[in-house]
């Protein structure tokens, strides 16, 4: 009994597919690095469109704040003139009060 039991393993070590637990893990290991590889590009997609979008949201900024500054010059610039003409209008009206 003990030698029959010892001749079923030996048969069953002798038949031992090589071949196919080969490409088995060949297999197992291309499914997982295509799955990781695919992971890696939806992050570094997903990556790149938040650092576009940080772009556009400081352009946009940046922009805001040009338009916002030539508005302040313009009003300052206005603001200049009238104080100009009201210190002519001032001095032409103060010239002929002293005449």
């Amino acid at each position: 009994m003990m030698n029959s039991n010892a001749t079923n393993e030996l048969a069953d070590s002798t038949n031992y597919d090589y071949t196919g637990a080969t490409i088995y893990i060949v297999i197992v290991l291309l499914w997982y690095s295509i799955g990781i590889i695919f992971m890696l590009g939806m992050q570094m997609r997903a990556r790149s469109e938040t650092i576009e979008e940080s772009a556009r949201r400081r352009t946009k900024i940046l922009i805001r704040s040009l338009r916002n500054n030539s508005n302040t010059k313009e009003i300052l610039g206005k603001s200049n003139l009238f104080a100009a003409l009201f210190r002519c209008f001032f001095s032409l009206v103060s010239r002929r009060i002293s005449r």
